[in-house]
């Protein structure tokens, strides 16, 4: 009632970001306005296809189609697929211990894991040499092997960097960083989806949805 459109805007973001973890004991979740459930299911499917989107890419990253993955696996291909296959289970182990989190009821930490691949720090080489190594019955640490394997991670990690981007947008106020925030804040609410903005851009008048307000808690 307020009517302040950052102020909308940044409570969205947050509730469809944290769905359906709800931290706020001061509100439940069927307090707000039909309007604007309205808006957030409307923003959580974007969300969901958004994160799909994403995580199809990721999943389908692999390294010289034509050279490996169109023919059977030898000897001088194993360092390459197992490093695919490395990325691929941390990734998935990452998304199920934030996706478990957060139905549990637990905080949500879903946007932490596509922020680490926006770096480095991620699944060190000497990390994933010693896995190769420990599949191997002979020694892997020699440089051209090493190269190889840290060529195939950097390749994957590139990749990967790009593909979240979208995912790892921020249009919240805060500081992800500096708020210690854990979920992604990637849901964008424009200025013509305000529940008091006309369906012609032009705003209603103050007090319209007078008759709802013992239903807004929040």
């Amino acid at each position: 009632y307020v009517e302040s459109a950052p102020i909308f805007q940044e409570c969205i973001i947050h509730m469809v970001a944290n769905y359906p973890y709800w931290p706020w004991p001061t509100s439940e979740m069927e307090g707000p306005l039909t309007a604007v459930l309205y808006l957030v299911e409307k923003k959580l499917r974007s969300f969901e296809t958004l994160k799909k989107s994403v995580n199809k890419a990721l999943f389908s990253n692999e390294i010289r189609y034509a050279e490996v993955f169109s023919r059977a696996l030898t000897k001088d291909d194993f360092d390459t697929w197992f490093v695919v296959q490395y990325w691929r289970d941390w990734f998935t182990r990452s998304l199920a211990e934030a996706n478990g989190a957060s139905e549990s009821g637990q905080k949500c930490v879903l946007g932490k894991v596509y922020r680490d691949l926006r770096g480095e720090a991620y699944l060190p080489t000497i990390l994933v040499l010693d896995a190769v190594e420990a599949c191997r019955s002979t020694d892997l640490h020699t440089r051209a092997k090493r190269q190889g394997v840290e060529r195939d991670l950097k390749t994957l990690k590139d990749f990967a960097q790009k593909a979240v981007e979208p995912l790892c947008v921020n249009y919240s106020m805060l500081s992800v960083e500096d708020a210690g925030i854990d979920y992604l804040t990637c849901i964008k609410v424009e200025d013509h989806e305000l529940p008091w903005v006309k369906s012609d851009g032009n705003f209603m008048q103050s007090g319209c949805l007078s008759s709802n307000a013992g239903q807004l808690t929040n």
